[in-house]
């Protein structure tokens, strides 16, 4: 994972990562909020994204359950 960028709300999440998604990148990008279903999430992590956008609540509780190496993380926004 290149990038993991926390938001406060999950209608920010869900719009950075619509903009990802219209800029053609090529990246894989994964979003992680409350109220989505955690399977789904844990999921799309087995194979770690370039991003991954999320609230804070939700990223720690992947962080608790270990679905993605932390320590990986290149950069922080």
């Amino acid at each position: 994972m290149q990038c993991l960028i926390l938001t406060p709300s999950r209608e920010l999440a869900l719009q950075i990562e619509q903009v990802w998604k219209k800029m053609q990148t090529g990246f894989k990008v994964n979003v992680c909020y409350g109220g989505h279903s955690k399977l789904i999430e844990i999921q799309n992590l087995s194979t770690p994204p370039a991003v991954l956008i999320g609230t804070p609540g939700r990223i720690m509780d992947h962080i608790q359950r270990k679905s993605f190496d932390f320590n990986e993380v290149d950069f922080w926004y």
